[in-house]
């Protein structure tokens, strides 16, 4: 009986550990990556994007989890992701990606990760495509919309666009 408290002591304090590790100082690094136009994220990083002149990326985590979140661009599509194979995020460790660019052709949210916006996103023709438990969250005004979701996620989306095509 002794040796089962222990045991649940032992459990208990390391659960709230990893609690207080995840409650780390939070810093923001920007990343230079070439011109891009599409967005793909993934990892259980929250996106925030803002539609402006130039593009910009900022990661925001712990000062010694900005080597893990790697941000690269790929054929013109600006990939965000959690390169760490061993931590897990436990808590409410941060992990945010703010991105600014002037125009959006496609963007894709997996692995936990979710979208939202800063304004209002204008765009001609937008593809979003969503899965693996991602929420999106967009206010938006443009001319062709596709939209795809798929294992658990969610599209929450508002505003105009001429044409819309949703599975």
């Amino acid at each position: 009986m002794k040796r089962l408290s222990f045991l649940v002591t032992v459990i208990l304090i390391s659960l709230f550990s990893m609690e207080a590790i995840a409650q780390r100082d939070v810093t923001t690094t920007t990343r230079k990556v070439p011109s891009f136009n599409a967005i793909s994220v993934s990892g259980g990083i929250d996106l925030y994007i803002t539609q402006g002149l130039t593009e910009s990326v900022k990661i925001e985590t712990a000062a010694d989890r900005q080597d893990d979140i790697v941000a690269r661009v790929e054929n013109g599509t600006l990939r965000i992701y959690n390169d760490s194979h061993f931590r897990l995020n436990w808590g409410r460790m941060t992990l945010k990606a703010h991105v600014t660019l002037p125009t959006l052709t496609r963007l894709t949210a997996s692995g936990g990760s979710d979208i939202y916006n800063y304004g209002i996103l204008k765009f001609d023709d937008l593809k979003i495509s969503t899965s693996g438990g991602s929420d999106v969250k967009l206010e938006l005004n443009g001319a062709r919309l596709e939209c795809r979701a798929s294992g658990g996620a969610d599209l929450k989306l508002n505003g105009k666009v001429s044409f819309l095509d949703a599975e």
